[in-house]
């Protein structure tokens, strides 16, 4: 009867034969059908449709779900239909819910990325002060190489004055001993024999046998023998 009256567009039956489908009098359960006549019916103004067709979509019944539209059927079916206002609560209740878990979600997930970022800053600033250590040990080790460089330069230089005023205070000797009339060959600052030979004379002559050494003290001690022996002015 009613299936007769929708078929003849009367829009009431429309809802009704809906009905019947859903819920499979006289028949098999027919959700798909079903939807489709509560969808004309809603469209010709029935409010229960509208919910009907919100409930539909958001339960699942076509074999899949869409909330945002049965949402939107729920809000055209709401002033005067008291379930349709409970669905609404319903689902601003999930959404609620869903929004929350969104954000502890995306708080984790911010939490995390921060973690991570330091973790890596972490790794970054490890590298960093590694390099810098590693530049400062080289940075050490070139002061050093240098301080050595320049301290065995120092230590030529020295050797080389050194050896230069022992030959400067070998020659002032050979000169001395010339004046006194030892012979020391060719006056040249080097610590010849004839300069030893001169030297062991000298001392013996001043009563000392030690031997002479060519170093800054012993030539010292040598010129004050030797000057000692220098004649003496005469005063009257």
């Amino acid at each position: 009867m009613y299936k007769e009256a929708a078929l003849k567009g009367q829009i009431r039956a429309f809802y009704l034969y809906a009905v019947i489908l859903e819920e499979g009098r006289g028949g098999s359960v027919n959700y798909k059908e079903a939807f489709n006549w509560y969808l004309k019916a809603a469209n010709k103004g029935i409010k229960d449709a509208n919910y009907k067709v919100g409930f539909f979509l958001e339960s699942g019944l076509l074999g899949y779900k869409d909330v945002l539209a049965a949402k939107e059927w729920y809000l055209a079916a709401s002033r005067n239909h008291n379930e349709a206002r409970q669905a609404l609560l319903r689902i601003y209740a999930a959404e609620a819910v869903a929004n929350k878990q969104l954000e502890k979600e995306r708080l984790q997930k911010l939490k995390r990325k921060e973690k991570e970022e330091a973790r890596l800053a972490a790794i970054r600033q490890k590298e960093i002060d590694k390099q810098n250590k590693i530049a400062r040990l080289k940075a050490v080790e070139r002061r050093l190489k240098l301080q050595r460089a320049d301290a065995l330069k120092q230590e030529k230089e020295n050797a080389i004055k050194r050896v230069a005023l022992v030959r400067s205070k070998i020659k002032e000797v050979q000169y001395l001993l010339a004046y006194l009339g030892y012979d020391v060959g060719k006056i040249s600052g080097e610590w010849g024999a004839e300069t030893k030979a001169a030297l062991k004379l000298l001392l013996k002559k001043a009563g000392n046998n030690s031997s002479i050494e060519p170093n800054l003290r012993s030539l010292n001690n040598v010129l004050k023998v030797a000057r000692n022996q220098l004649p003496k002015p005469n005063h009257q």
